[in-house]
């Protein structure tokens, strides 16, 4: 559980400075400091992405992908990861960056 959620802690911190990266490059027009809305569901979309939890894996020889993890169980999973790494986040973004009370 330790090691779970010092992984989970890194990737916020993670996320957040690549979202606040991105919100200074020109790539990037949408998400700036004023759009607090779109930085939200942009660090909620991140937060997905950390958090899912399926290994994928190729086999160029014979061309197949191979989704493994998909389970009723990977879900639920899925969904507690995602609300603690997006928690983390969010948390870490204001405690760090905006350096705001939430």
């Amino acid at each position: 559980m330790t090691s779970e959620i010092s992984t989970q802690a890194a990737l916020a911190v993670i996320a957040s400075s690549v979202i606040e990266a991105l919100k200074r490059t020109k790539y990037f027009p949408l998400i700036t400091a004023q759009t607090d809305k779109l930085n939200l569901i942009a660090g909620a979309i991140v937060a997905g992405i950390a958090a899912f939890g399926v290994h994928l894996s190729y086999d160029k020889a014979t061309g197949v992908l191979t989704v493994t993890g998909v389970t009723l169980a990977t879900v639920g999973h899925f969904v507690y990861d995602w609300v603690v790494q997006f928690a983390l986040q969010h948390g870490y973004y204001h405690a760090a960056i905006k350096k705001s009370a939430m």
